[in-house]
């Protein structure tokens, strides 16, 4: 086939966001969507996911600043900070926040509440969120083995003493 005429082309750009304010009413509005954990109930060592969800029905991007408290028995245990590149929310949409606590939680209870702070000192708090961490199961299972052989042992012993009582009358 014949080549002539025909071409090949590639560019390139880079552009950049450029947000402003700019005069008329603005509207600094922000919602949870979403804050929760994929799962209720994790192994000791695990890491502990969140998801939490800002939506901003606004007129103006929102810099959400904050973080997740964890907490044991009413006691803050650990925190994640949310937003720390300090990413925008821009009107109209929704923004996805992965938080991860890298804390190797004891097995119990906890919960989790999300608080953010945006705009002109207004905030937003989440319901709190439960979860439990259940200990590790291969060390649990060792554990009630040992404890059965100890009762076997101790049962045998108390058996045999009988046996020898018995014999010697």
């Amino acid at each position: 086939p014949s080549t002539s005429g025909s071409a090949i082309g590639l560019g390139t750009a880079i552009g950049s966001n450029l947000l402003l304010n700019v005069a008329g009413q603005v509207v600094q509005k922000a919602s949870l969507a979403e804050f929760s954990t994929p799962r209720n109930r994790l192994n000791a060592g695990e890491d502990v996911p969140f998801t939490g969800r800002v939506s901003n029905p606004g007129n103006t991007h929102l810099q959400p600043k904050g973080g997740v408290e964890i907490f044991r028995n009413g006691t803050k245990v650990d925190g994640v900070t949310v937003n720390e590149a300090g990413g925008y929310v821009l009107p109209n949409s929704t923004r996805k926040y992965e938080l991860v606590s890298e804390k190797a939680l004891l097995p119990g209870a906890y919960t989790a509440q999300l608080s953010l702070s945006y705009g002109s000192g207004q905030e937003l708090t989440s319901p709190q969120i439960s979860f439990a961490v259940i200990g590790d199961s291969s060390f649990l299972l060792m554990v009630s083995v040992g404890l059965a052989i100890l009762v076997a042992l101790l049962l045998g012993m108390m058996m045999m003493g009988r046996k020898k009582q018995s014999l010697k009358m």
